[in-house]
């Protein structure tokens, strides 16, 4: 049954499997929980069906993860013994956020391996986060677990290059940036994390 699906998509159009990696941008200091860093690194695959050298159709899978220790401060023991500001607890913040994609792009074929495109991504994200003040134990019952689910979307320009063509498939790699916004991510206790910014994403593909 799968293969008929894809066989039935390539003989639409060409069909291109993409290694992608990327960025993802916060919008709010919410994110100190995780990293200090608002902006991340992303991994990720794309699947796009070429209806012609102007029109494609793309799902996309992307994926970050972030973690912290956060600390909490404490100066004296419960014998009132002073302890210097080395000794701290607290506990460790973990966030991995699974992002889906859907898109179209059109392009113009300047040459036959050089394609300048825009592209539109509708993209949902959801987002599990851990908070746990023993990690070394799988059984911990202070850990906790929240999850999210947000939508939003990607418009981006980008380049499609061709770096090497044989009969029935090329090797080919992408660049594109532009911006994207997502409705905030609501993580019940924690608050909500807006995701929204400058977008990069670049990726190295077969065609065929």
């Amino acid at each position: 049954m799968t293969l008929l699906l894809l066989s039935s998509l390539a003989s639409a159009g060409d069909l291109e499997v993409s290694a992608e990696v990327g960025r993802i941008d916060l919008a709010q200091g919410d994110w100190d929980l995780f990293d200090w860093n608002s902006t991340q690194a992303t991994t990720g695959l794309r699947l796009e069906w070429h209806q012609s050298s102007r029109l494609a159709f793309s799902a996309s899978y992307g994926h970050f993860v972030a973690g912290a220790h956060n600390s909490t401060w404490d100066y004296w023991d419960y014998e009132d013994t002073y302890t210097g500001p080395g000794a701290t607890e607290g506990f460790d913040a973990a966030f991995r956020g699974h992002m889906i994609g859907l898109g179209v792009r059109g392009g113009v074929d300047l040459w036959s391996w050089l394609n300048p495109y825009a592209n539109l991504e509708l993209r949902g994200l959801h987002g599990v986060v851990r908070l746990d003040d023993d990690p070394y134990d799988d059984d911990n019952p202070n850990q906790i677990t929240i999850r999210g689910t947000t939508v939003g979307a990607v418009a981006a320009l980008g380049l499609d290059i061709r770096l090497a063509v044989r009969q029935g498939w090329a090797i080919s790699h992408h660049l594109e940036m532009g911006y994207e916004v997502m409705a905030p991510l609501n993580l019940d206790e924690i608050g909500k994390l807006s995701f929204r910014g400058f977008h990069v994403r670049s990726g190295l593909g077969l065609r065929f």
